[in-house]
């Protein structure tokens, strides 16, 4: 088994907007900043124990990344697989607008039917495609007993945990929070 330490980025100046990001890419707020800071903190006696760091290649998460790091000898690999997918038109807007504008695609999201796609976005389908080729990727590079590190996003983690537990994570656009880490064994 490897274990698997999923964490999402930082807070963003989208995340207090209250606004969907996706491909986009706001930077962390100064409390997204601490955040990170404080989750260095809890892992400084510990980092020495894992392998590698993965993260996506969005600034909000390779931030973080970067002050988990803190200096270690650990290695950053940044992963596209781990990025988030573009939500096309949801971009730049708020859940409740989402859920207001386009109220059945809204349910198909909230609920992770992979038959999802927003306007002008990529599909769940494809997001959960890329999640698959990462975790079979992990399995192929690291040893029964490694510790690994990976920042992503709150949707792709939510798809992370479904594919590694077999269980939905409730409500994944509103329950994740930012910089909190989420220990799996694969």
């Amino acid at each position: 088994m490897i274990e698997i330490t999923i964490i999402r980025h930082g807070e963003t100046t989208w995340n207090v907007e209250g606004k969907v990001q996706g491909q986009a890419d706001p930077p962390l707020t100064q409390n997204g900043i601490k955040q990170a800071f404080q989750l260095a903190e809890k892992f400084r006696d510990s980092l020495k124990e894992y392998s590698i760091i993965y993260s996506s290649e969005r600034q909000r998460a390779l931030k973080v990344a970067e002050i988990l790091k803190n200096g270690s000898s650990l290695s950053i690999k940044i992963d596209s697989r781990l990025s988030s997918r573009s939500l096309g038109k949801f971009s730049g807007m708020t859940l409740d607008e989402v859920e207001r504008d386009f109220p059945i695609l809204y349910k198909k999201w909230r609920s992770g039917d992979a038959t999802f796609i927003p306007p002008n976005g990529d599909s769940t389908a494809d997001l959960i495609r890329n999640t698959q080729k990462f975790l079979a990727s992990i399995k192929a590079l690291h040893n029964d007993g490694e510790k690994i590190i990976v920042i992503t996003h709150r949707e792709n983690l939510g798809i992370l945990h479904y594919l590694i537990t077999g269980k939905k994570m409730d409500d994944p656009l509103r329950n994740i929070k930012n910089c909190t880490p989420y220990v799996y064994q694969y």
